[in-house]
């Protein structure tokens, strides 16, 4: 479980998050939402525990996370940052080891290569484990830091494996990469989910907010406007309100979730056209 009450954050002089309550439970996927500036990579830090709350406060379980033992606290819980470049020529899989240091001494060396090996597969990384981070592209690139926070959680991890509740928070994770390795990428999160992990996301797609999560956060401004289920939240009012631009929402045919078409800018002449093409379908 991981829990925010009443959470606002300072940077310097200046509030950038306002009295923000949130529960993610174990097996729930919460997407955070929000224009750039909105806050979300600030909420993100405060519930890893690496920004001290201003009012208050923050709880993975039933602790601060700054009051756990740092080692127990990273196989709790591991964040994926923004752009978490590596400029040392390490290969794929010395990166993704890189994950196990909190269990160094918490878990075999059989163990340790397993939790590695799982998460290479699960992220499609496994085929180049041997080529250096700095010469890959930006999308594989940020498939390998995934797979580092997986082996960090033991994810994913065999079942019945008897692993406390654990919470997963990834930073736009699917930042450059292609459709097909976006949805792969929340896929692993929705996989994370089922196995325990309170997961938080902070995405800019729509699309795959809409797709994925259980419930969506909408921020602006440090504030959020709205958080509840998808079918609540992903409305054209609140997206119009958090964004600015003019949509359409429309049921998927396949998922059967609210599908966001993002016409424009109000007052737009193409606004008229497009309206009436949305009618028509």
């Amino acid at each position: 479980m991981i829990v925010a009450e009443t959470l606002s954050v300072r940077r310097g002089t200046r509030t950038v998050l306002h009295n923000v309550d949130v529960r993610v439970a174990p097996g729930e996927v919460l997407a955070v939402l929000g224009p750039n500036g909105a806050g979300k990579s600030t909420l993100l830090a405060a519930l890893a525990g690496d920004l001290p709350p201003a009012v208050g406060g923050v709880r993975i379980g039933d602790r601060d996370p700054r009051q756990w033992e740092p080692d127990t606290l990273a196989r709790t819980r591991a964040v994926l940052t923004q752009s978490p470049g590596i400029s040392a020529a390490f290969s794929v899989r010395e990166t993704v080891e890189l994950g196990r240091l909190p269990w160094r001494t918490a878990a075999t060396r059989s163990r340790n290569t397993e939790a590695v090996e799982r998460a290479m597969a699960e992220t499609g990384v496994e085929g180049f484990a041997g080529r250096a981070v700095t010469r890959l592209s930006g999308g594989e690139a940020q498939r390998v830091h995934l797979a580092r926070v997986l082996a960090q959680l033991d994810l994913p991890a065999a079942p019945n494996d008897g692993a406390p509740a654990r919470a997963l928070l990834l930073d736009e994770p699917t930042d450059g990469l292609d459709p097909l390795h976006q949805h792969l990428v929340m896929r692993t999160a929705r996989a994370a989910a089922r196995q325990g992990t309170a997961v938080v996301a902070v995405l800019h797609d729509l699309a795959l907010a809409a797709r994925y999560a259980d419930r969506v956060m909408l921020l602006v401004n440090g504030i959020c406007i709205a958080c509840g289920d998808v079918e609540s939240v992903m409305t054209a009012a609140a997206i119009e309100q958090a964004y600015g631009v003019h949509v359409t929402v429309v049921r998927d045919s396949v998922t059967g979730r609210p599908h966001i078409i993002t016409h424009g800018l109000p007052g737009d002449p193409y606004l008229e056209h497009s309206s009436d093409l949305i009618e028509s379908l």
